[in-house]
């Protein structure tokens, strides 16, 4: 959102493109664990059925709640009911309804849903590459249900990224898949070493090169930056 304010984006639009993104990134991610699910549970899988049917009746509900509720007509009423406004249902119900522009278009917005997935898909396979590392070899569903209900908590909706509650409900979900739970935990923190530690060295280094045109000064010298 600072980003935007920075390219002179208002409050508000700027909070809609943001929010809307969040929605996108799991109508790619979500459905993918919602097939999984009923896939698996159709198979009579050894996972447990507690942690597949609420994906597999979770999502579909959830959204058709969610893009029912962010329909112009209905929008206004719902974020002012008992006739106060409440921001925090606004500024969500604003996000859905911006995605659903995007779902409306999609030969339009064909580069967000792309690039969304295939960020997820290069994600997964990284997941993928620590379980090797320790020995699990876990099949396609047990990877993506592991995956997505570790991410159930996104890493942008809490503080640090969620490091330390990530970490714990995948590993968990590994567990509960039937994996031995030493080794998952050592690929799990594999895995987000490289999935977040990494890439905070050189976001610090972008923090201090970006922060005064975020704030609308001149950008430092890179030698000032180093």
């Amino acid at each position: 959102k600072q980003a935007l304010h920075a390219l002179h984006e208002d409050e508000r639009s700027a909070r809609v493109r943001v929010m809307a993104l969040g929605v996108l990134e799991w109508a790619v991610l979500a459905p993918l664990g919602c097939v999984v699910s009923i896939v698996l549970l159709a198979q009579g899988s050894r996972i447990p059925a507690s942690l597949l049917w609420p994906w597999a009746l979770g999502v579909p509900l959830g959204f058709g709640f969610a893009l029912w509720a962010a329909a112009p007509r209905r929008l206004e009423r719902l974020t002012h009911i008992g006739g106060r406004e409440r921001p925090w249902l606004a500024h969500a119900l604003e996000g859905i309804a911006a995605f659903r522009q995007i779902l409306g278009r999609p030969r339009r917005y064909a580069p967000a849903w792309i690039g969304t997935a295939l960020y997820w898909m290069l994600d997964i396979v990284s997941f993928y590459a620590a379980l090797r590392t320790f020995g699990l070899r876990p099949d396609f569903g047990t990877i993506v249900i592991a995956y997505a209900t570790g991410y159930a908590a996104t890493r942008r909706s809490l503080p640090l990224g969620g490091a330390g509650l990530t970490e714990v409900l995948m590993t968990y979900a590994l567990y509960w898949c039937h994996e031995p739970l030493a080794p998952a935990l050592a690929a799990v923190l594999v895995y987000r070493c490289f999935n977040f530690l990494l890439v905070a060295a050189p976001a610090v280094i972008a923090h201090r090169q970006l922060g005064p045109v975020l704030a609308g000064a001149e950008p430092a010298e890179p030698s000032d930056a180093a």
